[in-house]
Order: C-alpha cells, then sequence, then structure tokens
C-alpha cells in the first residue's frame, strides 16, 4: 500500500490495516453486537484509546521516578539486573561484582535506570553468544567492557544537571514527527493547475486595480443571429413600405460586429447605458432588442432596415417582386457606415501663427496599430499613450507657422485595427491597409485592459477573417466573433452555426479588429 499523502513508509501488503480492523472487531467491540451505529463506535473507541493512553502515561511515569539514597538505588538496581537476566553470566558472579558494576555506572553520574532500560532492551540472543565462550573470566570483561560503553554513550547524551533530559527527548521526537506530518504535500488529484489558479485569490491578477463591481451585469447567453445567405432557414423580409420583400446575402460583417456590441450592453452596465441614451439611433435600439428579446420574428426584418438604411447595400431584382441585397463589405466599411457619429478619436488641429486663422476638426473611426514581425501586442498601451498625444506639424505652405494636432479619445469605446507588413518599410504611407496580412495571436496574449487618464477599457472582443483566395483583408472571406465573457471563458460568435460555441482561451485566430468599451 501506497501512502496517498506522501506522508510514511511504503507498506508491500494490507497486514497493518487488517491487523488495525481485527483490533476493533475483536478487543475494542468485544462487548458490542454488531452491526452498530456511530455514536456507540466512537464511545467505545475513544475509551479505548483513553484508556491505552494511561497506562502508557502510568508506565512513563514510573521509569522516571528520582531516587531517595544510594542504597536504594543499588537494590533496585541489583534487583533489576538479577531479573533482568536469567543466563548463567551473572549466576556465577557475586553481588559484590554486581556492586562494582553499580558504582561504575555511578561514577559517571548516570541514572541506573538508563542503564537498566539499556539492558531490558538488550537482545538475549546477542548475550547467549557471550556464554559461548571459553572461559567466565571473558565473559566477565566482555560484561565489564559492554556497561562500560552504555555509560559512556548515556554520560553524552544525557545533562547530568537535567534528570528530566529523558523526557525532553522523547518530546523532541515527537514535535519532530508532528513537523514532518504537517510539512507533508498531497498528491491527490484535486483540481486541474487551470482551475487551482483561476479560483485561488493568491494568484495575482495586475487588472484587480480597475475593477468595477458596478460595471458588470449577470452574465446571461445570448442569441446568435443567423447569416442572410442561410436562405434555406430565413425568409425574406418586408420592408418599411410592406410591398417589396429583400433577400440579405453575406451579412457576416454586420453580424460580427453587433455580437460584440450586444455583449457589450450585457456584461458592461455603464456601456448599457451608453447605448440607451441615443434612443433615435436605429442601431444601437437593434442591439438593445437583441439582449432584452432575443431572436424575435421581427428582429431580421429590423437588421433588413437597418442595413439598407446604413450600409446602401447593391440591389439587384429577382422574381416575383423579390429584391437581392448584396452585403459584402470589409469591416472597417461597417464600422464607418453604423458608428460616423461615435468615433474613436476626434482630432483637432490649430496654427501657432496670427496670420494663419486655419482650424480643422475631422473624426477616426478606428485606430491602427502596426505590430511587430512576431505579431505581438504587448505595446498596445504604449501606443494609445502615444496616439494622443499631442502632435505638431508644418501648417501650409503659404504658412510658416506650426500646426499642432490634439487628439480626443472616446470615452465609451476603442476600435482597433490590427495591421502586420512583411516588408521593411513598415511605415511608407504608400502602402494600403486592405493589403496588410493578418495577425495571428492567441486570445490569451491580447490585452485586457487598456487605461487612458482615469478611463478604464476592457476587452470585450475581437475580430477574425477568412481571407478569400487572393488573400486580400478586402476579398470576399468570412467574419466571425470571439467574445470575451469573464476572466477565461471566450465564444465564438458565428452567423453560420446555430449557437455560441466556447473556446479556449490559447486558440490562435487571424486578428483584423479589436474592440474595447467602458
Amino acid at each position: 500500500m501506497i501512502p496517498i499523502f506522501n506522508y510514511g513508509e511504503q507498506i508491500c501488503s494490507s497486514a497493518a490495516v487488517e491487523s488495525s480492523f481485527k483490533k476493533l472487531k475483536t478487543v475494542t467491540m468485544k462487548n458490542v453486537v454488531l452491526p452498530t451505529n456511530i455514536e456507540i463506535f466512537l464511545e467505545n473507541h475513544v475509551m479505548s484509546l483513553k484508556g491505552a493512553s494511561l497506562i502508557r502515561i502510568a508506565k512513563n511515569q514510573s521509569n522516571m521516578s528520582p531516587y531517595s539514597s544510594t542504597e536504594e538505588v543499588e537494590d533496585r538496581y541489583n534487583t533489576d539486573l538479577n531479573h533482568s537476566f536469567s543466563f548463567n553470566l551473572l549466576e556465577t558472579h557475586d553481588v559484590n561484582d554486581q556492586q562494582d558494576l553499580g558504582d561504575n555506572c555511578l561514577s559517571k553520574n548516570v541514572s541506573p535506570s538508563f542503564v537498566l532500560e539499556k539492558f531490558n532492551d538488550y537482545d538475549e540472543n546477542e548475550a547467549l553468544i557471550v556464554v559461548d565462550t571459553v572461559n567466565e573470566q571473558t565473559h566477565f570483561n566482555k560484561k565489564i567492557t559492554l556497561i562500560d560503553e552504555l555509560c559512556c554513550k548515556s554520560s553524552n547524551e544525557f545533562n547530568e544537571n537535567n534528570p528530566m533530559s529523558v523526557d525532553e527527548d522523547i518530546e523532541n521526537n515527537r514535535q519532530t514527527s508532528f513537523t514532518e506530518e504537517n510539512a507533508a504535500l498531497e498528491e491527490w488529484n484535486r483540481k486541474s493547475l487551470k482551475q487551482r489558479k483561476s479560483c485561488s485569490y493568491l494568484v495575482p491578477n495586475p487588472h484587480l486595480r480597475y475593477l468595477n463591481l458596478k460595471n458588470s451585469n449577470k452574465i446571461q447567453s445570448l442569441p446568435i443571429l443567423k447569416n442572410g445567405s442561410r436562405f434555406q432557414d430565413l425568409k425574406s423580409s418586408k420592408t418599411i413600405n410592406k410591398t417589396d420583400r429583400v433577400v440579405l446575402s453575406n451579412t457576416c460583417a454586420f453580424d460580427a460586429l453587433s455580437s460584440i456590441l450586444m455583449i457589450s450592453y450585457c456584461d458592461s452596465q455603464m456601456y448599457s447605458e451608453f447605448m440607451d441614451s441615443f434612443n433615435d439611433d436605429k442601431y444601437f435600439n437593434f442591439i438593445s432588442s437583441l439582449v432584452k428579446n432575443g431572436i424575435t420574428s421581427s428582429t431580421y426584418t429590423k437588421r433588413t432596415e437597418v442595413i439598407m438604411l446604413y450600409l446602401k447595400p447593391e440591389l439587384q431584382l429577382l422574381q416575383y417582386n423579390i429584391t437581392l441585397a448584396k452585403c459584402d463589405a470589409t469591416m472597417g466599411h461597417v464600422m464607418k457606415a453604423l458608428l460616423k457619429d461615435y468615433p474613436t478619436i476626434e482630432e483637432f488641429s490649430k496654427c501657432s501663427s496670427n496670420i494663419c486663422i486655419k482650424t480643422s476638426k475631422w473624426q477616426v473611426m478606428y485606430l491602427t496599430y502596426q505590430t511587430g514581425k512576431n505579431g505581438n501586442l504587448s505595446g498596445l498601451q504604449h501606443f494609445i499613450k502615444e496616439r494622443t498625444g499631442v502632435e505638431y506639424l508644418e501648417c501650409s505652405e503659404n504658412c510658416d507657422g506650426m500646426k499642432a494636432v490634439h487628439s480626443k479619445i472616446s470615452t465609451h469605446h476603442l476600435f482597433i485595427d490590427v495591421l502586420q507588413w512583411e516588408g521593411n518599410d513598415l511605415t511608407s504611407s504608400m502602402c494600403s491597409t486592405e493589403a496588410a496580412s493578418m495577425v495571428q495571436v492567441k486570445l490569451s496574449d491580447i490585452p485586457q485592459i487598456l487605461v487612458y487618464e482615469s478611463i478604464t477599457f476592457e476587452l470585450r472582443g475581437a475580430i477574425h477573417f477568412y481571407k478569400g483566395k487572393n488573400g486580400l483583408r478586402n476579398s470576399i472571406g468570412h467574419y466571425t466573433a470571439y467574445a470575451k465573457r469573464g476572466t477565461h471563458n471566450w465564444e465564438l460568435y458565428d452567423d453560420l452555426k446555430k449557437r455560441p460555441i466556447p473556446v479556449k482561451e490559447n486558440s490562435l485566430i487571424l486578428c483584423e479588429f479589436l474592440i474595447y468599451t467602458i
């Protein structure tokens, strides 16, 4: 049997356990009718242990009782010596020889009880070997040598001024055994390493200082929008005029962005209040209805109206008064169309010259972050700090002044376009963002928190793009959304699936956009 807690010696059989069980059954429970209940068992077992402890205590106290006189010591020593050894060596010598032996030990200031204990523990088989020697004088000399060794050993081990040194030694041994038992480590498989880390407060979490308990609503299961190309599952939708019927195609970009904003509305109380403050925004009303009401019969009609209003897709007339709306678009185009009034950054420029009075203002819908060759996103926080700093540029050819560009970041959300150039000139203005390659990154490597001044933005999701045959970002492909729910939980929202799919945080994705909200 192998100990579970890595404490104690390994036993090759179950004999010790069976012996203990036999003692319980035949000794402790001898007068108890079996089977019995737990109360009677505990009562008898505790009484048995208590009795054994009392016997052991009494034995220890009798061995350690002090002696009142030398005569009593010698008498007890001689008596115990005569009763302890029954072999011929002790019978051939008189009491005077034994008295000399006692004086030999007493001259070394050692308690005779310790010698008696050593003699009692001494194996009789070894003593009989001494008897089988040639003459008795040799036996006597060997016995004297044995007693001298025991006396010298006892004088070195125990303090002559402390008669209770034996008790202290026993107590130290007991404490040592307790220390070994307390320091033993359990090795049974209770939880995985990931579960212990995620559930333990001992694991340092750098994001705890940004935790806002009022920011999170109750996490709930959310629906998933079906792609308009699934015409077998969806019926055509009516438009506002109630006469024409519209069929949508390739709505994955719209559905992916809507899924992450839907999760932001559900998981963040502050962001839901921000979206509810715009009652006249049809897209925000559509997002809030998904969370509050789920997928209903009017959901896809509302989606058609929003797409027709904001995206203005290409229309193609089909038979039976059905119109096909081609919703092929990049994620950047969808963001600019749906969230044009809620940019990530607003920039202002003003010339320092008193002659030039040019001032301009423009909106940046999303930031563009250039990663290194390894696709690392660890420098995202530093990029936000640099991007929002003041930039000084030359005003124009006809003005000698310097133009100061100030940036004001949004207080509600951040949309970040992630790029990776494989060439040497990574900052060339001739490079088009649509031709950049996708960044392959683990979900766990994406920064969870971004801080700007006193505003804390939390990661809500990442947009994944399955690129087409030509490999460009503007090619016809398929968009999916990886949404972050909780600390280590991620869900895949694919409008070609029936429901959200849980994914591991070490999954690799081709990241195109990151979305952060308050």
